[in-house]
């Protein structure tokens, strides 16, 4: 069995939610879910001829989170969240014998915080 070398990957995402808050008072726990497009461009150290190829594809992924917001004084609050994103894009390589096609799934979780400011 042949065991692939590192490839390495960057990725960079946009994406639209929609957003469901219920107010308690200065808590505001939300949900919320989208969809977002997700750019991901891997490297090949040495797997494949010619060595240092890339490829890059785009996908569009679910992406779901949840969160809460606290009202700490007039128009400022801290944020505390969750996201989740799974996508899976597809990657082309040549090597030796033609092409050589793969599906590379991955999540993201990320748990994200904050301060926010609102001016009337």
């Amino acid at each position: 069995m042949y065991q692939l070398r590192k490839i390495s990957y960057r990725s960079t995402g946009l994406g639209l939610a929609v957003m469901l808050r219920y107010p308690l008072g200065e808590l505001q726990p939300y949900v919320s879910a989208g969809v977002a497009a997700v750019r991901v461009r891997a490297t090949d150290t040495t797997n494949f001829i010619p060595a240092g190829q890339s490829s890059t594809d785009t996908r569009t992924a679910p992406t779901v989170g949840a969160g809460v917001a606290w009202h700490v004084g007039s128009g400022t609050s801290l944020l505390l969240e969750y996201r989740y994103l799974r996508a899976t894009p597809r990657f082309s390589w040549d090597n030796s014998v033609g092409t050589t096609v793969g599906d590379v799934p991955f999540t993201i979780h990320a748990v994200a915080g904050g301060v926010t400011f609102t001016f009337r």
